[in-house]
């Protein structure tokens, strides 16, 4: 993480495959470990926009942990919503959404509709719908993450800008343009007030490795 963080991408790549190598050969390839290591390199490709590399990297680490952990692991789930945003990332936008939508669900039913990852991983699921031209699917889902992201995180927090910002383009993308332009100039006013100057658009951001934190579905 520490060198994909830095941009030395190549060596991350580099360590991150002999890392998979070694643990291979000493674990076998479906021990947890190397499964958490084959992800590990999907994240770093992904991160090199090697992006085909990085979907198959993924799908073989899915499908490992899905037989290893389970489908509703939390590893498992982390790595579909990873492959997801890969899936996205190429234009194969039916299919990542898909993936998305089942990774929210089971995170729903697993951890509580109020837990971070969850809200975190719906608001992911409705920027994709907004993402792929489909307005009207994302804005339910949009309002609806937008009221759990101010029970869980805060009516101040982040999340909840964020979210505003998103609802505020689903509402453009409706034909809503009154509603978008003062949810945003009201959204920005807080934003102001409470030292928060920069609003940025959630989408499929950089995915998230087993040795970064939970923060949810690395989307926001």
């Amino acid at each position: 993480a520490a060198m994909r963080d830095a941009g030395r991408l190549d060596d991350a790549i580099d360590l991150h495959a002999e890392t998979l190598e070694i643990q291979e050969r000493v674990l076998g390839k479906e021990h947890p470990d190397t499964l958490t290591s084959a992800d590990n390199l999907a994240v770093a490709l992904h991160s090199a926009g090697r992006l085909e590399e990085a979907r198959d990297r993924y799908q073989d680490a899915l499908e490992g942990m899905k037989t290893v952990l389970g489908e509703d692991h939390p590893l498992t789930l982390n790595t579909q919503v990873n492959l997801s945003a890969a899936l996205r990332s190429l234009g194969e936008m039916d299919e990542g959404i898909n993936l998305l939508a089942m990774a929210a669900t089971k995170r729903a039913l697993k951890l509580g509709e109020k837990h971070p990852d969850t809200v975190l991983t719906m608001n992911a699921l409705g920027v994709a719908f907004l993402a792929a031209g489909q307005a009207g699917e994302a804005k339910p889902i949009l309002e609806a993450t937008l009221e759990q992201a101010a029970e869980t995180f805060g009516p101040d927090s982040e999340a909840v800008f964020q979210g505003e910002r998103n609802l505020a383009l689903a509402e453009a993308a409706s034909g809503d343009t009154d509603a978008s332009v003062e949810r945003l100039r009201a959204a920005l006013e807080r934003a102001g007030a409470g030292g928060r100057p920069r609003l940025r658009v959630c989408g499929h951001a950089a995915p998230r490795s087993r040795s970064e934190p939970s923060a949810g579905a690395g989307d926001l």
